[in-house]
């Protein structure tokens, strides 16, 4: 079984001889049986009793067993009659070695009834019958540096990196059509990196476009950064701006870019120093309304275009300071198909459980919309994980977007400067980042159209979800370990059947990295402070 190293070379072989002498005796006199923790497994359509320690398969640990066992140390043998080398990991922390022997010798001498692998198991239960949200897709943005991508000389192999690597479902675009009035309209790099990632994705990729500023001609200020809509003969320009958008869709699609979801503006909320649009909750306020711009956009585009983009908003910071519920209440919920919003507040990315009070609000407060995590990228690689269970488990959004696929020093693929190879600091000119990994854990392995279903644990410090896929034939399972102790899950599928279980993990030293399958109990181990993902099919 990979994934298991052997340890303890140095041990002599004379001590072991003399350690099995005298566990025959003690286990001829002693009558020790099997440990009674013992699980079913199937192999093909074979169902055969697995038990801790028992490696020859005779259905008791014994000194035969500590034979078997110190021969593998030594590498006399580097299999076990019973075909699984799990059997033989009495503590659960993925390694065959001293540790194992160790335990091994107290079991037949009676000193310990079980092991550590049995007695410090946690449990886990899917009940695939109970059914919430159904997952639309993980994805993250590129809506700045595109000539930092499509102008690198290894974009190929990046593209491969965003794409096919991570499994990304979704991609969030900035809307560039006409930024400043005059100027050539349009947005050169968004058609060559939408074609590059649906070769790696397929033609199945989601395309979500976000606003950060109309063009400047519609500005107040005349200018890209702050402002709101500019007023004419005493009226905000709502028609102008939904003419923007129309238009700005047609161009998108005469390129071949057709996007899925759209959102009228990025931050209403947020009065920024780059890109952005100022619109205010109600008209108490001296910006545009947004619950006003979002109806002219609406009534537009439902009256000019046969298959219209779903409307997702407000978009706005974060879910603190009750923001979204007032923007929600001047807004006509039928203009919208889904509920989207930032994490910038309302939580600390240093305590993702501290977000879900808020999350718990807005999964209260819009039952029965659709709703939609479109931006974050604060915390550390494993809180992004944790933020992301919480965001999907309590929020219970079906997607989820990081905040920068790519950026310069950030992202979770850093571009080094593509224009000189004298600057980079590694051989290829991009680092791949530790949140892509934990990110990966989620969007690798659950694509759109999989269903949320029933996932627990008897432990506060093991957070679990699961999701099946369209056709119910295939589960997979995210488990984060949040304490600074390893610990081992069994996982009951209640019935739940597939052929074959894959684990990958990510850890101090994984990064997804495939480390076999699950354990006799369904058993999967986590060391501290690590997010694997099973995959039963």
């Amino acid at each position: 079984m990979k994934g298991y190293k052997k340890s303890e070379k140095l041990i002599k072989k004379l001590g072991c001889l003399v350690f099995s002498l005298l566990f025959f005796l003690v286990s001829s006199m002693s009558g020790v049986f099997a440990n009674t923790n013992f699980y079913e497994t199937e192999e093909g359509s074979i169902t055969s009793i697995e038990i801790y320690g028992d490696l020859n398969g005779d259905g008791k640990v014994d000194s035969t067993d500590y034979i078997l066992l110190r021969r593998y140390i030594l590498n006399i043998i580097d299999e076990f009659p019973v075909g699984t080398l799990k059997v033989a990991d009495l503590n659960g922390d993925d390694k065959i070695n001293s540790t194992d022997a160790i335990l091994m010798r107290r079991y037949i001498l009676g000193i310990i009834d079980e092991f550590p692998v049995a007695i410090n198991l946690i449990s886990g239960n899917i009940d695939a019958n109970i059914k919430h949200q159904t997952i639309e897709g993980f994805g993250a943005s590129i809506a700045f540096y595109q000539n930092w991508l499509i102008d690198h000389p290894n974009k190929a192999e990046i593209y491969d990196v965003i794409f096919n690597e991570l499994g990304l479902s979704v991609l969030r675009l900035n809307n560039w059509y006409i930024t400043y009035e005059g100027e050539t309209p349009f947005d050169p790099s968004a058609k060559e990196i939408v074609e590059e990632a649906k070769k790696s994705v397929g033609d199945d990729l989601k395309i979500m476009m976000s606003s950060w500023s109309p063009p400047t001609y519609l500005k107040s200020n005349n200018a890209n950064a702050g402002g709101t809509l500019k007023k004419e003969n005493g009226e905000f320009v709502y028609d102008k701006f939904a003419d923007f958008w129309y238009e700005s869709l047609k161009a998108y699609e005469e390129i071949g870019i057709v996007p899925n979801y759209i959102s009228i503006q990025n931050e209403p909320d947020m009065d920024a120093g780059y890109e952005s649009c100022n619109f205010d909750q109600h008209e108490n306020g001296s910006n545009a309304v947004y619950g006003k711009a979002l109806e002219a956009v609406y009534n537009k585009l439902n009256n000019n275009m046969n298959n219209t983009p779903k409307i997702l908003g407000p978009e706005v910071l974060g879910i603190g300071y009750n923001n979204l519920n007032g923007y929600m209440r001047t807004v006509n919920i039928d203009h919208l198909d889904g509920i989207a919003f930032h994490l910038y507040h309302g939580g600390d990315e240093n305590n993702p459980d501290s977000f879900n009070v808020e999350l718990e609000n807005v999964n209260k407060n819009y039952p029965d919309i659709p709703k939609y995590q479109t931006e974050y990228y604060r915390g550390d690689a494993f809180n992004t994980a944790w933020i992301m269970h919480n965001t999907l488990t309590v929020g219970n959004v079906c997607m989820y977007l990081y905040w920068d696929l790519i950026w310069e020093n950030g992202g979770l693929v850093s571009l080094e400067f593509p224009w000189d190879r004298s600057r980079w600091t590694t051989p290829n000119g991009y680092i791949i980042s530790d949140k892509y990994y934990t990110f990966k854990q989620y969007s690798k392995f659950i694509q759109p159209g999989y269903t949320r279903v029933d996932a627990s644990v008897n432990s506060n410090d093991v957070k679990i979800s699961a999701y099946v896929s369209p056709d119910g034939k295939s589960i997979s399972v995210v488990l984060l370990n949040t304490s600074s102790s390893p610990e081992t899950v069994a996982l009951d599928f209640n019935g739940f059947s597939g052929a074959n279980s894959k684990i990958y993990r990510t850890s101090d030293n994984e990064k997804t990295t495939f480390i076999g399958s699950l354990g006799q109990g369904n058993t999967v181990y986590l060391p501290a402070r690590s997010i694997a993902t099973v995959v039963i099919e």
